[in-house]
């Protein structure tokens, strides 16, 4: 019953952490480049057929991979 999207943070020096954020309002439909909520941000990239790849905008070397 929730509003879940898929979030990359970074806090200090450690790594860059997924995260599942609830988000209520329309807020993600325009995210300005300087706002913390670039966090919410992927681009996605398809190789063949069967493999995708999720970059995080703000942490361009972050990514997931199936």
């Amino acid at each position: 019953g929730k509003n879940l999207y898929l979030s990359c943070h970074k806090d200090g020096e450690g790594p860059c952490t997924l995260h599942l954020e609830a988000v209520e309002d329309s807020s993600l439909l325009n995210i300005a480049s300087g706002s913390d909520m670039v966090r919410f941000l992927f681009n996605k990239q398809t190789a063949g057929l069967n493999i995708t790849t999720l970059r995080s905008v703000p942490f361009n070397d972050w990514f997931i991979s199936t």
